[in-house]
């Protein structure tokens, strides 16, 4: 079992909107990292897939981020 976590910045793009958008639109659950005390430098959105997480879902969130 495995997981792996990232942080996507789009530059120009509000991560707090992005995530918004992408749960709204498209039922995508992320994390916005912005304004995080903890972690200010990290801004974007936290993506967490797990074992679970199948390919087309993982294409499924590259298209939405494209599209934003």
């Amino acid at each position: 079992m495995s997981v792996g976590i990232t942080t996507v910045e789009l530059p120009g793009v509000n991560s707090d909107d992005l995530q918004k958008r992408l749960r709204k639109r498209h039922r995508i659950l992320t994390q916005s990292m912005a304004d995080n005390r903890r972690a200010p430098e990290i801004r974007g959105l936290r993506v967490t897939p797990n074992v679970y997480t199948t390919t087309a879902e993982l294409d499924r969130l590259v298209t939405a981020l494209k599209a934003a």
